[in-house]
């Protein structure tokens, strides 16, 4: 049994399959017809011509990204000073027995001034095959760098303001892995504030929801 679910995490349906994927219905009247469907016993709903995004990595993408925002708040090592500083990564990608794999990818350089940070996709290890990415995500940094402490010298990290859902770089790379046949689903988590998760294409954002949603996406 495949479970979906809407925007909020609540569970709403499922469709009979067994391939591990995990669906979120974005559309809100599409998600109560479902909900109105399975209460009336239908345990095998197509999800066909409905509006979605498809975690096709299941659990283990859900796992991936939770690791990669406590990451995130972490210094990658004693001392760096890279907490909410840097970015994280990773993808799940389908080996060849069928296993869902989740790969964590080289942490993004720290942040310094008013420089913005950014992580190199799949940085430090191989991109794997169309066929075989199943999705992939980053985060952005939570913190920024409001000042130097004239006692120590050390930077002053203070929370980062809300960003916008997609940005530019990642919804033009995503295109380009379009254009190369993958049909990964592609993730970016907004670290600042409440926390975000957004799910993009090559041509935008399609849809958010929140982050304390999202950890609750398991199968």
């Amino acid at each position: 049994m495949i479970l979906f679910y809407d925007k909020n995490a609540n569970i709403i349906g499922d469709d009979g399959k067994t391939d591990g994927k995990i669906h979120i219905v974005t559309d809100s009247k599409q998600a109560k017809s479902i909900k109105q469907q399975t209460e009336s016993g239908n345990t095998s709903i197509d999800l066909t011509n409905v509006d979605k995004v498809t975690l096709n990595g299941g659990d283990k993408t859900v796992s991936g990204v939770i690791a990669s925002v406590e990451a995130e708040s972490k210094d990658t090592s004693p001392g760096a000073g890279d907490a909410r500083l840097h970015e994280e990564g990773g993808h799940t990608e389908v080996d060849s027995n069928g296993n869902v794999i989740a790969v964590a990818w080289k942490p993004g350089a720290k942040k310094t001034g008013t420089n913005k940070a950014s992580i190199t996709p799949f940085n430090g290890v191989t991109k794997p095959n169309a066929n075989e990415l199943a999705d992939y995500w980053h985060t952005h940094t939570s913190g920024e760098i409001s000042g130097i402490d004239p006692t120590t010298g050390e930077p002053t990290v203070t929370s980062a303001a809300p960003g916008p859902s997609g940005e530019s770089g990642d919804i033009g790379y995503q295109k380009k892995l379009e254009n190369a046949g993958y049909n990964a689903t592609a993730i970016q988590v907004d670290t600042r504030g409440s926390k975000t998760v957004n799910f993009y294409t090559g041509s935008g954002n399609v849809t958010s929801i929140k982050y304390n949603a999202f950890k609750k996406l398991k199968q």
